[in-house]
């Protein structure tokens, strides 16, 4: 058996380790994890908020407080075994927890002055994802490859955004965002390739996705029009539920033809084609009291 090990670290950013454990013929284990740091600065430049009856904190002068930390980590265990085919499992996760400055800001409104959108936007978050496979591949006859791969895919993200917008230097409005980022992947994969003739080469897979998207978004405002905002007015949308799914089923072709017609030319081939269906529904209450609902659904048929 054959063990390698790596290692970096740079301070601040970037630690991680790899490692593989192998045995030519038999098996082969793989162990790699992974932690980042990224800081973020949505404007690149600092504003003067003072004409705008704003502190110097409204600046966005320094951001090396907002960074987020991220985590990958992956294992990957393949075995090879006599009259049956090779087995790989995997799983693999990542998750971040932190804070991440937003591209867009929020109104600065001053009389006599443009309206700017600079006040600082920030997202407090929180996800992990989980994903775990399973594939079986098989070579027939020494000329034909075989493989069917199976992949489940857990996503979860928290995020909140806390936004203000201003008028002569006071709070005209609070706007609180709660962002459940959530969905469920499954894809069933196939596929298959060999040179059917001494010269022309033919490869062709298909591909099952299965993806379930539950993402909802609440949104608050507890202050509007410079004032404390009470009962339903504080609520703005509230209790949203979502039930959105989308089902495609894919189909590659490639055939390449290699000195067939002349000398060193290579010829190819290739075709895609791909039925998607879409439904989805959603609801939620508006001011705390008025419900809405939406429903709608979408066929897709695609040919290249």
């Amino acid at each position: 058996a054959l063990l390698s090990l790596e290692a970096h670290a740079v301070y601040d950013g970037d630690y991680g380790v790899n490692m593989k454990l192998s045995k030519e013929e038999a098996y082969s284990l793989k162990l790699n994890t992974r932690q980042t740091r990224r800081y973020y600065d949505g404007s690149a430049e600092a504003w003067n908020p003072a004409p705008y009856g704003l502190g110097t904190e409204k600046a966005d002068a320094e951001d090396g407080h907002i960074y987020a930390d991220r985590t990958d980590t992956e294992v990957e265990y393949a075995v090879k075994m006599d009259n049956f085919p090779d087995i790989t499992v995997g799983y693999t996760r990542w998750s971040r927890d932190g804070q991440q400055r937003l591209l867009r800001g929020e109104d600065a409104a001053q009389t006599g002055l443009d309206t700017l959108r600079s006040t600082p936007t920030v997202a407090d978050i929180n996800g992990v994802s989980d994903k775990v496979f399973v594939q079986l591949s098989e070579q027939i006859n020494e000329k034909h490859n075989v493989a069917i791969k199976q992949q489940l895919e857990i996503y979860h993200d928290d995020q909140i955004i806390r936004a203000g917008r201003y008028t002569n230097g006071a709070l005209k409005e609070q706007r609180n965002y709660e962002d459940e980022l959530k969905f469920q992947e499954s894809l069933t994969q196939a596929s298959y390739n060999s040179f059917i003739t001494e010269k022309t080469y033919l490869a062709t897979n298909y591909l099952f996705q299965d993806l379930k998207n539950r993402s909802t978004r609440k949104e608050f405002r507890p202050i509007s029009n410079f004032l404390p905002a009470t009962g339903t007015t504080l609520n703005q949308f509230t209790k949203p539920e979502t039930d959105n799914e989308r089902k495609s089923n894919i189909l590659n072709l490639g055939l390449v033809n290699m000195d067939g017609l002349i000398k060193d030319l290579r010829v190819g081939f290739n075709t895609r084609f791909e039925k998607a269906d879409t439904d989805v529904a959603g609801e939620g209450y508006k001011g705390g009291t008025t419900f809405r609902q939406a429903e709608s659904d979408q066929s897709e048929y695609q040919y290249a």
